[in-house]
């Protein structure tokens, strides 16, 4: 379903407010940072990333992406959700393909896990530093020809992370791109706005041409699954080269970790 196809009944579906992160990873189906995702998961496509690491249609795909909402959100008959910001402008819909109880029905808010493909009905005007956020199309036009190195952290940089970058970046004839993690907080900051703040300021310090885009990645619990995320995000914004401080590294690790992941 695109935009144009969208029903005059959208305004009768019924309409839930996603939470931080889960608004985060919307933003990310909808962006292309999550391509070639196109919704969130069915038991099947769980089952099987899981098991391969790849959708139930043989697809590649690392990480579970997955829509919790309140039972109570969602009629028995409704096929749709729309899914609404903070201050309640429609975002994206969601074509309903699965539902399925999350724990006990007789708990006192059940909970449901949707499944199914997304249409975006706008571009997000939530979150920290918008005029930074880029499209990943765009940002890969900008590096087309080029080696990219990326950073993804939810740290502020240190000396000794920018004189890393600027060797790598140097030996490899790359660009920079420098992916803050915007979504929760941030380490030793706390804030995302600082983290940015931080980060943009160390980007006066790297060759020109670096670019900085914040990405708004829920933490995972699962060290390795935020790694594939970010891998995966990091090559649709054209990068071939990836840093990050996932999995709860400390700074001295971070300045260790050399390229870890091609993308």
């Amino acid at each position: 379903m695109t935009v144009e196809q969208l029903p005059a009944e959208l305004a009768g579906w019924p309409a839930w407010t996603p939470g931080e992160a889960q608004l985060g990873e919307l933003e990310l189906i909808t962006s292309g940072a999550f391509a070639p995702l196109g919704g969130y998961l069915t038991t099947a496509d769980l089952t099987t990333v899981a098991a391969r690491g790849e959708l139930a249609d043989g697809t590649p795909w690392p990480v579970p992406v997955t829509l919790i909402v309140p039972a109570s959100a969602v009629p028995a008959d409704a096929d749709h959700l729309v899914l609404h910001d903070a201050e309640g402008s429609p975002l994206a819909v969601v074509e309903i393909s699965e539902r399925v109880p999350i724990g006990s029905s007789e708990q006192p808010n059940p909970m449901l896990r949707l499944a199914g493909p997304v249409t975006a009905l706008r571009a997000p005007e939530h979150g920290p530093f918008r005029a930074l956020r880029r499209v990943p199309a765009d940002v890969r036009a900008e590096f087309a020809g080029w080696p990219v190195l990326a950073l993804a952290t939810r740290r502020p940089l240190g000396q000794r992370h920018i004189g890393q970058l600027r060797h790598l970046a140097g030996q490899l004839k790359a660009r920079i791109l420098l992916l803050p993690l915007v979504s929760g907080p941030a380490a030793v900051v706390t804030r995302p706005e600082a983290l940015v703040r931080a980060v943009l300021a160390a980007a006066r310090q790297l060759p020109d041409g670096t670019l900085v885009v914040p990405v708004p990645l829920p933490r995972r619990a699962n060290p390795d699954e935020e790694l594939a995320a970010l891998v995966v995000i990091a090559a649709a914004h054209g990068a071939t080269h990836l840093l990050t401080d996932a999995g709860g590294r400390t700074d001295a690790e971070i300045g260790r970790a050399s390229c870890r992941e091609r993308v």
